[in-house]
């Protein structure tokens, strides 16, 4: 049963868009709107091997085991790991899965899309597992460095998951203007990928964003068109996403009854879907809500109810913040005996993960309630354990609160030297230069830091590879002389042979364009000319007279006379001359024809020494009046072909010219084969107009028939 299982996964695998080469982006949207389907429906069909692989062989062999190829393995592997360390998937194996999946991919990989997918999911694992957020950084860059050139849509995609996860983590660690860049390009490939989905959650991080430097109306503007896109499919785990964010947004506005509106329709949906990690951080915002409406009571009542949604997720981090949380709650109805219980559990959690972003702000609340219980000693503890975590994050209004608490402290031990001393600390860090220009200088250096990251990781692996080279051509450096001798006669020879059939190829390819009696550009340069759409009208000129020259003048004075004839057209101002034949010009004008009579009279008056009749068919371009419908240009000149075939039935000896227009309503079919009887009935039946200075009347159309199906009604095709 789980063989079935499993080939009806690879099944469809292969051919439904979840992995199809054709439609990775779909594949993206599942693994962030339902990871854990996908994760369940792919845990049901494979089996993980209870070891990392340690070569490219034994994944060969494991994967002829599954009944999958190698590269199928691999991608479902991926799958799995993506799939584990979404915040909102449950599996009790988590961390040994991740690790055997990871090392694996790391053991196995051959490719640099292979060794960038490697590094993303060892660094994500460190930052989800065990908030490794620097060294998770550090693999993200080195992820973004292996792959940084192809152009295939599964590295376009990795590409953005690795700045999504940059911007996200250094938004959480206080490096602010570092995050904006990452999230901008979030959005610059999510744009580029086109895909709803994507842009709108890539907005609603630029959101996050916003909301955190409070310029409020960006926020909203972000979340906005978050919102609009999310809206044009059933999204229903984004959407929520979305309200939970916006009510963060009118929170801070100070919209309370909007914020708690958008809040508890994003905890329903949540509860719907059994997502236990955002129902908490929903549950959060509510409580917050009330908190900013002095609301302290309510508060702490959603306050524990996110705490036993975060118990029984085992979501330990958001633990921790709760009972932050939970301790800001209860210092502020003076219920200070448990809120420095709260607030000791949250900073024992804090110390262990490492979360000096969360830390630094419990530091500080838990010296302002021991300063508020006099315990002077207790707090200037915390606030000198703050005041270095808040310099490493540059955060000013930290190191100032934790700074006021000394000054109590100070004050009420009578150590007035200590106040003041602390007192000028304080307005040194308010007057003081560098809190103006903390975001420019913080954006150059974080800028500056980043870049140089990049460029190290590329130096690195740059020289990883010129070793493997080096060690490669050390073993090989015996056999390879006497070889390179050789190959050196054998590409010597190779590249003469290989210039002159470059040269060759130029030579035939400047030639190809080109009339082969006359030498000047002919049909297939007029075709170029057609397609970059500078030509306004195309004409066809025919003069009886050069028809048959090679034979009765002979071949030179025919071409003589045809590059006489060519030279002369073009002396007119805006007219392009092309040989198709003897005697047939075609005629590119930069201008639509409105006065035929006029263009023929000044081609007359420059082809004086031509005797006979001078024919020209014509129209403007674009053929059809509506820009969308195209017509190949091939058409275009049959077009011109008929124009003539038309003057040759009338029994005129002057100069004559014949030109069709085509009206608004004129459907594209009627210029489509077979061209002349389509063309035919049109202009009996009015769609397509017919200008001429001879007489109308008379005009006869070449008689068309079907080879096949001469004794057949053709169909309208009208």
């Amino acid at each position: 049963m789980r063989l079935l299982s499993l080939v009806f996964f690879v099944l469809i695998f292969a051919f439904s868009p979840l992995a199809s080469a054709k439609d990775l982006k779909s594949e993206e949207v599942q693994l962030r709107e339902t990871p854990q389907r996908l994760f369940d429906r792919i845990s049901a069909a494979l089996s993980l091997p209870e070891a990392p692989l340690a070569s490219s062989e034994q994944l060969s062999f494991y994967a002829r085991e599954q009944g999958l190829s190698p590269q199928e393995l691999s991608e479902l592997l991926v799958l799995i790991a993506r799939a584990n360390l979404q915040p909102n998937v449950s599996n009790s194996n988590k961390r040994q899965d991740v690790d055997i999946i990871t090392q694996s991919l790391e053991n196995t990989a051959t490719t640099p899309y292979q060794r960038a997918m490697a590094l993303m999911l060892k660094g994500r694992a460190m930052a989800r597992l065990d908030q490794r957020f620097e060294d998770a950084a550090s693999y993200f860059i080195q992820s973004l460095t292996v792959d940084q050139e192809s152009q295939s849509l599964e590295s376009q995609l990795l590409r953005l998951n690795l700045h999504e996860q940059l911007g996200t983590m250094y938004l959480m660690i206080n490096q602010d203007v570092t995050a904006l860049v990452h999230l901008q390009k979030f959005r610059d490939h999510a744009y580029q990928l086109r895909n709803d989905y994507l842009i709108a959650s890539a907005e609603a991080e630029l959101g996050k964003y916003y909301i955190k430097k409070q310029e409020l109306t960006k926020a909203l503007q972000h979340y906005s068109e978050a919102l609009r896109l999310s809206d044009r499919e059933n999204h229903p785990f984004q959407r929520a996403f979305l309200q939970m964010q916006l009510a963060k947004v009118y929170r801070d506005l100070g919209q309370s009854s909007d914020a708690l509106a958008h809040a508890h329709e994003a905890a329903e949906t949540y509860t719907r879907l059994g997502i236990d990690g955002y129902l908490s951080s929903t549950l959060t915002v509510i409580a917050v809500t009330h908190a900013g409406n002095n609301e302290w009571n309510k508060a702490i009542d959603y306050y524990l109810n996110a705490q036993q949604v975060d118990r029984r997720s085992s979501n330990f981090s958001a633990l921790a913040r709760n009972f932050h949380n939970l301790g800001e709650a209860y210092s502020k109805l003076d219920e200070n005996d448990l809120a420095l219980n709260y607030l000791e559990q949250a900073n024992q959690m804090f110390v262990e993960r490492k979360m000096k972003h969360y830390l630094v702000h419990n530091e500080v609340l838990l010296a302002e309630i021991h300063c508020k219980m006099s315990h002077w000693a207790d707090c200037i503890l915390h606030a000198d354990k703050a005041l270095p975590l808040a310099e490493q994050q540059s955060l000013d209004e930290v190191k100032i609160s934790a700074l006021k608490q000394k000054i109590i402290a100070a004050k009420a031990l009578e150590d007035l030297n200590a106040a003041i001393e602390h007192q000028a600390l304080i307005i040194e860090l308010m007057d003081s230069p560098k809190a103006a220009e903390a975001t420019v200088t913080g954006a150059a250096s974080a800028l500056t830091e980043q870049k140089l990251k990049l460029d190290l990781h590329q130096k690195v692996q740059q020289l990883e590879n010129a070793s493997d080279t080096l060690r490669e051509r050390t073993i090989l450096a015996a056999g390879a002389v006497m070889l390179a001798l050789i190959l050196a006669t054998i590409v010597g020879h190779y590249r003469r042979s290989k210039l002159e059939l470059k040269a060759q190829c130029q030579e035939l390819a400047a030639r190809l364009p080109q009339d082969p009696i006359t030498g000047r550009d002919g049909y297939r340069a007029l075709c170029t000319a057609l397609e970059k759409g500078q030509v306004k009208a195309l004409a066809l000129l025919r003069v009886p007279s050069l028809c048959e020259a090679d034979i009765h003048i002979g071949q030179q004075r025919m071409i003589d006379a045809t590059l006489s004839t060519l030279k002369a057209i073009e002396t007119l101002p805006g007219i392009k001359a092309y040989p198709m034949r003897p005697g047939l010009i075609a005629l590119a004008l930069d201008g639509a024809i409105d006065a035929p009579d006029a263009l023929l009279f000044n081609l007359r008056n420059q082809l004086t020494d031509l005797e006979g009749q001078l024919q020209l068919g014509f129209i403007n371009l674009p053929l059809l009046p509506n820009p969308e419908l195209s017509i190949p240009h091939g058409i275009h000149l049959e077009v011109l072909q008929m124009a003539l075939a038309g003057i040759d039935s009338l029994a005129e000896t002057s100069d004559i010219y014949l030109g069709f227009r085509a009206l608004d309503f004129t459907p594209s079919a009627v210029f489509s084969q077979p061209l002349y009887l389509h063309l035919e009935k049109s202009i009996g039946r009015g769609l397509v107009r017919v200008e001429t200075n001879g007489d109308k009347e008379n005009l006869r159309w070449p008689l068309w028939k079907m080879p096949d199906y001469a004794d057949k009604e053709l169909p309208d095709v009208i």
